[in-house]
């Protein structure tokens, strides 16, 4: 943006920073900060577009049409591709124990909301299909995402359901666990994933009932079984030792430290490849620079090191960038970003895109 449209934008400009700044004081204040320790903020300056977002029936068919073309976008994250190599070698495990008595083995896959969990693994099925894994009639993977607390019959109907309704017919708990396996083995069912498998953990006895019956399908050589889930998930199964005993080495998608290098270089390369799609789908027109140091330090510190939740604030950003006519993506949308969405969430409660001594740090000139 040329410094003539900025200053045209001057009043908008200033009342949008005045009322940024005073939400991220506050944000700062409510979490422990003196007011003598507050940090300097300034609003990062703009290079395209305008400061006004546009906002028509219009606009909202080229803002729709940018987030399906956004959402549509995978890409082949390292530690996504760990959690699907050791899903794989539990179903190859089992297609490769089956018949011989030998129990079957689980997996537990644990990581904090936006981690990327279901994601992986719906891209492990897409995997699959490509393969021909799906082929005549076959369901390798059956996939249940739990919506809520859940008992024995619910999860053994919640299974029958994606066979169909007529095999939904049976009370009887004898006869439902009985159909479930009659289902699993006409269909090929090779590994069962529970997505949201903290929703198994009841606080009443039956908790340990639900757990029991999975330990079954190990033990009789049914499908071997991921459960998939947040922190509470691993203690639901630490409380049934004789179901973790029988699982092999867990994966734990945990959020990307900030003072490890490695880390680092993991966000940095998935910025910049993010940043290569989205200019080859034609949603920016040049490239956004996301894999810059200040842009990573800043989203790092946003989005708590959680992969999916940058992904979710690039998303806001995008949006925000496309709105005003701007070519690319800016810190400037970038930061407004993170105060529309990620501190409403409360997934961070400050904007590093603000602070004035992060920008200084990077070698960033404020004008």
């Amino acid at each position: 943006m040329s410094k003539k449209t900025w200053n045209s934008s001057k009043g908008t400009a200033k009342l949008a920073l005045s009322a940024v700044c005073a939400h991220v004081s506050a944000h700062q204040t409510d979490a422990g900060g003196k007011d003598d320790d507050k940090l300097a903020l300034i609003m990062p300056d703009l290079t395209t577009g305008n400061v006004e977002e546009k906002s028509s029936l219009a606009m909202n068919g080229v803002i729709t049409d940018i987030e399906a073309k956004y959402d549509a976008i995978y890409l082949n994250y390292p530690r996504h591709k760990q959690m699907q190599i050791a899903i794989d070698r539990i179903r190859m495990h089992g297609r490769k124990v089956k018949g011989t008595g030998t129990p079957m083995r689980g997996l537990l896959v644990t990581g904090p909301t936006g981690s990327g969990k279901t994601t992986g693994i719906v891209e492990y099925v897409a995997h699959l299909i490509r393969e021909g894994a799906y082929s005549d009639g076959r369901m390798p993977v059956l996939y249940i995402r739990l919506r809520k607390k859940i008992t024995v019959l619910k999860l053994l109907r919640a299974i029958l359901a994606k066979f169909g309704e007529r095999y939904l017919r049976q009370r009887d708990e004898d006869e439902m666990i009985a159909q479930v396996r009659n289902c699993i083995e006409r269909a090929g069912v090779e590994v069962i994933i529970i997505d949201e498998a903290q929703h198994l953990r009841n606080k009443s006895t039956d908790n340990l009932e639900v757990t029991d019956q999975l330990k079954t399908f190990l033990d009789d050589c049914i499908a071997p079984v991921v459960f998939v889930g947040v922190r509470e998930a691993k203690e639901m199964i630490e409380e049934n030792l004789q179901l973790a005993g029988r699982f092999a080495d867990p994966v734990e998608l945990a959020p990307l430290n900030t003072a490890d290098k490695r880390d680092v270089e993991l966000l940095t390369e998935f910025l910049r490849r993010l940043d290569e799609q989205m200019v080859a789908l034609e949603l920016t027109k040049q490239r956004s620079s996301l894999n810059a140091p200040y842009i990573v330090t800043c989203l790092h510190l946003a989005c708590g090191g959680i992969i999916g939740q940058a992904y979710r604030i690039v998303r806001a950003a995008l949006l925000i960038a496309i709105s005003r006519g701007g070519h690319f993506i800016e810190a400037y949308d970038l930061s407004l970003a993170v105060e529309r969405w990620a501190i409403k969430i409360r997934l961070c409660v400050s904007n590093p895109f603000l602070h004035a001594d992060l920008r200084a740090a990077h070698g960033i000139t404020i004008a």
